[in-house]
């Protein structure tokens, strides 16, 4: 069965509450072609801090989102290497 379905199926109201606090902020920040980034991430950032929930997934735990960036930035130096790529050599 489909995760989000399996989701939707245990926790409905938690579920719904994500939906339309995402069209929510579509709504908010975001007008025809233009999205308003700016307003997006210093509202966030006043919202949560230093959390991670500030840049990460705002209905995860700093634990969950910890761990989410723990493995993308794995993955991430797993790619690298298996594709030859240097990162001390990289600049910005």
């Amino acid at each position: 069965m489909n995760k989000k379905l399996i989701k939707l199926l245990q926790n409905p109201l938690i579920v719904l509450n994500y939906q339309l606090r995402t069209i929510l902020r579509c709504l908010r920040y975001s007008m025809k072609n233009d999205y308003k980034a700016k307003d997006f991430w210093m509202n966030r950032h006043k919202k949560y801090g230093f959390d991670l929930r500030g840049v990460g997934s705002c209905i995860k735990s700093q634990d969950e989102n910890q761990r989410i960036l723990n493995e993308g930035s794995r993955l991430m130096l797993e790619l690298c290497n298996r594709e030859g790529i240097e990162l001390r050599e990289v600049s910005l």
